[in-house]
């Protein structure tokens, strides 16, 4: 480049292109874009290579080929966490889900599961990328004022190791009566099924003006995942 003016890099002598904008100045650039790239590629098809290599699969099976002799021949149950499993099939058992619609601005969590609140979608991929298990608005039985049986929708129902049941709730428009009202009648029927706010019931808001604040989730989420953990340690 001079003066406005491009010319090649050719040697002994260098060609004039021409202005900035003239095509063959544009080409002359995304010919040289072009084979930068390309040497960009190789170097890192080169490198992919060499780590490949190194590579080595984690699943069960090379796992356990991994595993000395005498130790791959021990049954399944001294390497399978068989409590996990139990919670897990636990977890994913089918039952009856929340038949209230869906909000029109529902939530898309990471396993592709409709949630009906951003605070409840962003404790849900908490809790999901922590690997616990968990039912989401499922239905779940309490004791009402009557000592009637009464269905009620928890949030989050967690089954721990040592058979303990974790209720978490988000309650997003407290500041609203109605919703208010309703879900202090809720919280009374969970105290009067022998739960306890800050034991096993976990009570999550928003702040005045709607906000979530992820950094308490997560601080709750990883005490959870404490107590979910607590009898297998």
């Amino acid at each position: 480049k001079k003066s406005g003016n491009y010319y090649s890099e050719t040697e002994p002598d260098k060609q004039y292109l021409g202005k900035e904008n003239h095509p063959r100045v544009i080409a002359y650039r995304d010919n040289a874009f072009r084979k930068v790239r390309i040497t960009i590629l190789k170097d890192d098809l080169t490198l992919v290579k060499e780590f490949q290599k190194q590579y080595k699969d984690y699943d069960a099976e090379s796992v356990f080929k991994a595993l000395p002799r005498i130790l791959r021949e021990l049954p399944n149950e001294a390497v399978i966490d068989q409590r996990y499993q139990e919670i897990r099939k636990w977890a994913d058992e089918d039952c009856e889900r929340n038949p209230a619609e869906m909000p029109e601005k529902k939530n898309i969590a990471k396993d592709g599961t409709e949630v009906r609140s951003k605070a409840e979608c962003v404790f849900y991929n908490i809790l999901y990328d922590l690997n616990i298990p968990f039912r989401y608005d499922k239905v779940f039985i309490v004791i009402n004022e009557y000592g009637q049986e009464k269905k009620v929708y928890p949030d989050f129902q967690i089954l721990c190791y040592d058979g303990t049941l974790i209720i978490i709730e988000h309650l997003g428009m407290l500041l609203k009566n109605n919703y208010a009202m309703k879900n202090l009648i809720k919280i009374q029927d969970y105290i009067r099924s022998g739960f306890i706010i800050g034991k096993d019931l976990i009570l999550t808001s928003e702040n005045a003006n709607g906000g979530t604040d992820s950094e308490m989730l997560t601080e709750i989420a990883e005490w959870v995942a404490d107590r979910f953990y607590r009898s297998a340690k």
